[in-house]
Order: structure tokens, then C-alpha cells, then sequence
């Protein structure tokens, strides 16, 4: 989340500021350039921003904090399970997906949750500890990627891929060269799928038929990974910089607010809170996640075809100004550390949990989306996660 943060608020905006300003032909032709001087936009951004990393710290609480060793659970065997539990994950993932255009709306998000068992399943079977497996988990692997190339939509693979990493990496002892050298590594594949993206998705969207997709997929890495030189070409910059950069939305909110709109006072916020704990059986016209509401709440913009939100940050201003802002990202990022630290006591007593930490966290380690978002999926996906622990034991006579 950290990570995530520096990047998309801070860093991508550095890029739009010095380069791809209202100098730049193509920030200007995308209506792409920061809506307000980096001076207002870092006053606030900065300090906002350490406030949140303040709370996802939070060096008061570390000494109450469970300390585990993953290599210490794997060898203790709490961590193994018969490798048939894996396969079986990724059977319900498989008929998820094929199942997938047919459920109602209503249904929609628990097939989303059944269908990223996929990487659970991948985990459970590194954790079995059988050799045999390995050719299964590249298969596995396949799998996983295969969707993801076929709608051209890489994202939740990206974060899926890099939660199910700091996973297995957790219990290497591991040099800080190395550790580096996996740092540079994954900043260069995501810049990599970025640059491709946008040519890749071209194709893949105008054809009905998706079977060519894969293969056009690997034709363009190839390309790419042969000359890339390619990457440094203004277009393909500019779209990684556009596609990294939420403090354009950021900034927008802060020149719209309040300016055109008043502040919010936190009441969407407290909206948010409500609706993630309240189903909507019970509350029908309960907000709704996703950027379309906020972006016409606050910015008065009509999405049409296209996903983007204001971010917590942005919602942070648009409810609470400066300074009431930047104490708000600091309780935001404490909220979530209390959580983490009560499922890392869980893990104490159920170390399988680790396992599952992907997909609980999938959506709340993006710095992209919302409140509503963030809260939604970790309280649908804790109790889709409860259930399946009980659901199983009860099927299949064994325990996750």
C-alpha cells in the first residue's frame, strides 16, 4: 500500500508536472496535464501522505504485534495440507470462471471471490511440500495468467501476483542485493506489460473472438523485451505516466473543491462505512463502490466506458480539506494496520490464513479505488473466506 502510494501520488505526478504538462502536445490533446501547481498539490499530498505510511506503521503498536516466521510454520508442518486441497481450489476457480457470464449481478462478486481461488489454490500446493507438484504449479500459473490476457485486463493479476510473492518471500533469508535485484525486476515487468498494453488491448477489444489473444500477447512482449528502446518512445511514456498517475484525479478534486463544490464533511465517507457492513437486502439504495458516483459527486463528471475514481486521497480532500485531510489518511492507514494486526493474531491460531491474505487484500492495497471499494471487499471477502473454512471441512472432511 506504501508502495502504491509513492508511486501513484507522488512520484507519476513529478513525471506530469516537469513533462507532461500544459507544455506537452499529447497532455494537452488528452486533457491529461495537473489541475493545479504542484505547490498546492505537494502542501497537500506530502504531508497527507506521510500521515497514512504514519498509520500503516504505527511504531506504537509494533511491540503488540504477533511476529511470525513463514519458514518456521512450513517446517512445523502447519502450513501443509494435501496437495488435493490445492487442486480442488483451483477446480471451483476453473468452474467459476465458466460459470461466470450466467449468474445474476447479485451473484456476481461471490463468483469473483471463487474464481481468485486460483492463487490460493497456487499457495496451497508450494506449501504442500511435494516436488511433484512444480510442473502443476507453472500449469496452475498458466491458468491464472490465461484470463487475465484474454479480457486485457491485467491489474488484479499484477496485485494478485505480487501479495502471493511478498508471501513466499516472507521466510527467505534473502540479501538486500537480491531483494533488490526482485525490486528492479517487477518495477520493469509492470513497465513492460504497461507499454504493450495499450496496442494490445486494441486488438483484443475490436475482436469477438478471443482465441488469437494469447498468441498476439507473446508476439508483442517479445517485441518489446527484444527493443527496449521501444519503452522510451513519448506516446508509450506518456501512457505509462497517465495509466500510473492518480494525482491527475487528485488534482482535480482539489481545484473543483471547493471551488464549484463544497466540502463533504464526511458524510460520503461515513455512507462508505455503513455500506460495507449493511447488505443491500437491507438497504437498497446503499452507495454504490466504484468511480462512477464519485467522480459526478465530486467533480461532476459523466464515466462512459472507461474506470477511474478519485482515490482516498482525493476523497480525503474532497470530505475534509487540509488539514482535517491529512489526519484522516493518518486514522485510514492506522485502521487498516489494526486490521492486519488482528488477522496476524488470527494467523497465530490458524496459520492458513497467510495462505489467503491475496485475496483479502487484493482491492485494499490499491490506492486507485475508493473507501466504499477498499471496505467492501474486505468484509465480503473475510466472510466468503469464514464460510469456505467451514464449507470445506464439511464437504471434503479435511480443513483448509
Amino acid at each position: 500500500m506504501i508502495i502504491s502510494a509513492l508511486t501513484t501520488w507522488t512520484l507519476a505526478p513529478l513525471a506530469a508536472y516537469h513533462y507532461f504538462n500544459d507544455q506537452n502536445h499529447l497532455a494537452v490533446l488528452w486533457d491529461k496535464t495537473m489541475r493545479v501547481d504542484s505547490i498546492t498539490y505537494y502542501s497537500f499530498v506530502l504531508p497527507a501522505v506521510i500521515a497514512l505510511i504514519f498509520g500503516i506503521k504505527a511504531p506504537f503498536l509494533s511491540k503488540r504485534s504477533y511476529k511470525f516466521n513463514i519458514d518456521d510454520l512450513r517446517r512445523s508442518g502447519r502450513l501443509n495440507r494435501p496437495p488435493k486441497v490445492g487442486y480442488n481450489l483451483l477446480g471451483i476457480s476453473f468452474l467459476a470462471t465458466l460459470i461466470s457470464p450466467l449468474v445474476p449481478a447479485s451473484l456476481a462478486f461471490v463468483v469473483f471471490l471463487l474464481n481468485k481461488l486460483s492463487v490460493v489454490g497456487i499457495l496451497y500446493l508450494y506449501f504442500s511440500g511435494k516436488k511433484s507438484n512444480n510442473l502443476f504449479l507453472i500449469l496452475a500459473m498458466i491458468i491464472v495468467i490465461i484470463p487475465s490476457i484474454r479480457s486485457g485486463m491485467f491489474g488484479e493479476m499484477v496485485y494478485l501476483f505480487i501479495l502471493g510473492g511478498l508471501i513466499l518471500s516472507q521466510g527467505n533469508r534473502l540479501t538486500f542485493i537480491a531483494k533488490s535485484f526482485i525490486f528492479v525486476g517487477c518495477i520493469f515487468s509492470i513497465i513492460l506489460l504497461q507499454s504493450i498494453k495499450g496496442d494490445f488491448r486494441k486488438v483484443a477489444w475490436s475482436d469477438a473472438d478471443n482465441s488469437n489473444n494469447s498468441g498476439y500477447f507473446i508476439s508483442l512482449l517479445s517485441q518489446r523485451i527484444l527493443s527496449p528502446n521501444e519503452i522510451y518512445k513519448e506516446d508509450i511514456l506518456f501512457n505509462i505516466i497517465v495509466r500510473s498517475n492518480q494525482g491527475w484525479l487528485i488534482s482535480a478534486t482539489m481545484d473543483n473543491i471547493p471551488k464549484a463544490v463544497p466540502f463533504s464533511n464526511g458524510k460520503p465517507i461515513w455512507l462508505s462505512i455503513m455500506g460495507s457492513i449493511v447488505p443491500r437486502f437491507l438497504w437498497p439504495d446503499k452507495p454504490k463502490s466504484g468511480g462512477a458516483a464519485n467522480l459526478k459527486m465530486y467533480l461532476g463528471w459523466e464515466l462512459k466506458g472507461t474506470s477511474m475514481n478519485v482515490s482516498p486521497l482525493g476523497e480525503a480532500w474532497a470530505n475534509f480539506g487540509w488539514l482535517g485531510g491529512i489526519f484522516y489518511m493518518f486514522l485510514y492507514g492506522l485502521f487498516f494496520r489494526i486490521v492486519f494486526g488482528f488477522i496476524l493474531k488470527l494467523i497465530s491460531q490458524t496459520p492458513t490464513l497467510i495462505i489467503w491474505l491475496p485475496l483479502l487484500f487484493m482491492y485494499v492495497v490499491v490506492t486507485e479505488s475508493d473507501v466504499l471499494s477498499n471496505l467492501n471487499h474486505l468484509t465480503k471477502s473475510s466472510i466468503f473466506i469464514f464460510i469456505m473454512y467451514k464449507a470445506y471441512r464439511s464437504i471434503f472432511k479435511i480443513s483448509l
